[in-house]
């Protein structure tokens, strides 16, 4: 690759008709290698006859990391791009990253999947769905019902997440938060 420049694997499926699409990205945590590993999957198993839509699955959003087999954040700069989002909070790579996805892909998007799973020092044996309240009922029940079709066995509202008695800015920055205040019902997919 030339300095200065990343391309992200990207695998478009299109359906029978160009609406909905839905957007699956995984890797933003480069070794939680159970959400890459779903993200593939689900790829390879599309049918384009018989679906209704497309289908975009980005599932290396984090790829230096990934490549370096590094847990969390970016190695080239230390910042984690899941809380990066809409990629306007700083210079370094990670943010370009968050933003080139953000604005040339999210905003394609009609529903947002984000996959995640345990990282390298983690163990996730619970199946999560999470989501974030925006303020905007319409999208704030898409997105809970896109959650309750996941199948989870926990869901969690990122919205309402406290941290040592305090309130949390915990959605602000994430992918499906972002998201969600564009108008597109949005999760967080969590197992493995």
């Amino acid at each position: 690759r030339a300095a200065g420049s990343l391309s992200l694997p990207m695998i478009v499926v299109r359906g029978k008709s160009a609406r909905p699409t839905l957007l699956v990205t995984a890797g933003s945590h480069p070794t939680e290698y159970a959400g890459v590993e779903a993200a593939l999957r689900l790829s390879r198993t599309l049918n384009p006859k018989k679906s209704r839509g497309r289908v975009i699955v980005v599932p290396f959003v984090n790829l230096l990391g990934f490549n370096a087999r590094a847990p969390g954040a970016c190695p080239e700069d230390s910042v984690d791009i899941f809380s990066a989002f809409p990629g306007t909070g700083g210079e370094t790579v990670s943010y370009a990253i968050a933003r080139e996805l953000f604005e040339k892909v999210v905003r394609q998007a009609d529903y947002v999947v984000d996959l995640h799973g345990g990282e390298l020092n983690e163990s996730e044996s619970l199946f999560l769905a999470w989501f974030c309240k925006v303020g905007n009922v319409r999208i704030d029940r898409a997105s809970e019902k896109l959650a309750r079709t996941f199948g989870p066995d926990y869901m969690l509202d990122a919205s309402k997440i406290w941290i040592n008695r305090e309130r949390s800015n915990l959605p602000k920055g994430l992918l499906v938060y972002e998201a969600a205040r564009l108008g597109k019902p949005a999760i967080i997919g969590e197992g493995g």
